[in-house]
């Protein structure tokens, strides 16, 4: 939640300011002063869980030590140098440029991360700081997992929730062992929010409102859901149905069982007006710097002169597609690509069903776990647990899956969906088991857990993400790429690299892409924005 306000206060500083070493700052006191103010609290439930905690605490620090280890490799994730370097080299040089997507289309992607990264840059290791991000969000999701598991592996008695939580443990060590994890990295962030919000409401779907404290911690961890589900919509695009279904989700829930409450009228504001904080801001930053608020959508766009023209806008959004597409097919064996009477959809099919951790697996799981549901009947649990109301988050999962197989069917676009759908399909599966069939024990599921784990971690290429480790001497920074200028018809002297399409750190404007008509909105100040026809010529070879 912490995370989720920084955002959005980030996100209003950009609109008005570069994000400076003021922003961290004012950040880093807010912070400081919210430890010390609740530090007796803190203190406390700190000692509770770490007391009695024994081997699990040890393990997760060595994950944790992990983690850190992997995120202090190089940088290889090809993004990065695309678009994210530069991306960030202007958010920390100039509040947020109107019409920046006419230097370069890609530069229009508004994503948060980006501004997380950007206060990274003012602290101790500016040119260090995408090392970080994406690890720390790891670490924060194995913490949350992590005492799910452990009641699992221990075979303790169990929830669906601690059912749910556990099948997490998948997709966060694939991502942990075999994932990029350094760069200006969107994916993973936007994923592991919407799983941590997706948990929560599951945890209270399955509590149900009869089981509700009268202090109102239910209805908090609900506004907690809807906010993080907006958080992962700025973080990734791709998550846009999935974060607006779930919030319909807990908004209606939140309704429902709230209604002797004298305070819902508060509680619905609040899901409505926390969420608003952060996207709205987001938005306007969106059409800021390309014109349309769901860029690279045409959806919405303004009439204004700094606007990318539609043309290219919808190119960006082809590309994705057939770039997802490419993607897969790589995956595909070459008889099966040449087979015509497996049409295109039987072709993507067997090319994604390869893919283990982000399809395969969370696949399997949602179809043995539906298949024991309705073995079941959706009647075996204990009376006072109902396995009926969580069944609700398969709207924003099915939802978010068809928008992704719409819009750009890399697995790695639509994560979210098919882990929430597999956790709760595969939590409610394992739950009714559990009581319907005595040998469904929680260590049998341990077992599972673990099969399943290490047989998407033994795929082929899992050295792949080691071998620049064995390199390295210290953190290093990014790559210097070699470029030149060009002058446009308006005079305005751009960056190009000398190969490639990678900017990485160049001095700014530095694009691929170049474009004879583009031409500053205010001459000599690059923060005024940019303008163009559209007329590009070809990336540079």
């Amino acid at each position: 939640m912490g995370l989720a306000i920084a955002v959005g206060f980030l996100e209003i500083w950009s609109l008005l300011r570069p994000i400076a070493a003021t922003a961290a700052v004012l950040l880093a006191a807010a912070a400081v002063l919210g430890l010390a103010w609740h530090r007796k609290g803190i203190f406390r439930r700190s000692a509770r869980a770490i007391l009695g905690v024994g081997w699990p605490l040890l393990v997760y620090v060595l994950i944790a030590g992990f983690l850190a280890i992997r995120s202090s490799g190089p940088c290889d994730y090809y993004d990065t140098g695309l678009y994210g370097a530069p991306a960030i080299r202007w958010i920390v040089a100039y509040a947020a440029v109107p019409g920046l997507a006419n230097l370069h289309e890609r530069l229009g992607f508004n994503s948060s991360v980006f501004l997380c990264d950007a206060t990274l840059v003012q602290g101790l290791w500016p040119s260090l700081y995408f090392h970080f991000f994406t690890g720390l969000m790891l670490a924060a999701m194995w913490a949350g997992i992590f005492p799910s598991v452990v009641r699992v592996v221990r075979g303790a008695p169990v929830s669906p929730v601690d059912y749910f939580q556990s099948l997490l443990v998948i997709p966060a060590a694939s991502w942990a062992a075999r994932s990029k994890i350094v760069g200006t990295i969107t994916d993973q962030p936007s994923a592991i929010v919407c799983l941590i919000a997706a948990g929560i409401l599951f945890s209270e779907l399955s509590r149900g409102a009869e089981n509700r404290d009268e202090h109102g911690s239910g209805q908090v961890r609900i506004v907690v859901a809807v906010t993080l589900a907006a958080l992962g919509l700025t973080f990734k695009l791709s998550a846009i149905v999935f974060s607006a279904l779930a919030w319909a989700v807990a908004f209606a829930w939140l309704r429902s069982s709230s209604k002797q409450s004298n305070q819902r009228g508060v509680w619905l504001a609040a899901c409505i007006l926390l969420p608003a904080a952060i996207l709205v801001p987001w938005l306007i930053r969106g059409v800021i710097l390309s014109g349309y608020p769901f860029y690279p959508s045409t959806a919405l766009g303004i009439p204004a002169d700094w606007r990318l023209p539609a043309a290219l806008a919808n190119r960006e959004a082809h590309a994705i597609y057939s770039f997802s597409l490419n993607q897969i097919y790589a995956h595909t064996p070459a008889k099966m690509l040449a087979w015509g009477r497996l049409g295109a959809a039987g072709r993507w099919f067997f090319g994604v069903l390869r893919i283990r951790e982000a399809f395969q697996v969370p696949f399997l799981i949602s179809i043995v776990g539906a298949a024991a549901l309705f073995a079941c009947r959706f009647r075996a649990a204990q009376q006072n647990t109902n396995l009926n109301r969580p069944l609700w988050l398969l709207v924003p999962s099915i939802g978010g899956i068809v928008f992704w197989l719409i819009k750009g069917p890399d697995p790695r676009f639509g994560e979210a969906g098919l882990w929430a759908l597999a956790a709760t399909l595969g939590g409610l599966g394992m739950a009714s088991s559990a009581v319907r069939f005595q040998w469904v024990r929680p260590r049998v599921v341990a077992a599972g857990l673990v099969a399943a784990m290490l047989w998407c971690l033994s795929g082929a290429g899992w050295l792949q993400p080691y071998r620049p480790l064995r390199s390295i001497n210290g953190l290093a920074p990014l790559p210097d790429a070699r470029v030149t200028t060009r002058s446009t018809t308006s005079g305005l002297m751009v960056y190009v690299p000398v190969s490639g399409d990678q900017c990485w750190n160049a001095p700014l404007p530095c694009t691929p892409y170049f474009d004879r008509t583009l031409r500053l909105r205010s001459a000599g100040n690059w923060g005024g924005g940019f303008e163009s026809e559209g007329l590009q010529d070809s990336p540079t070879e």
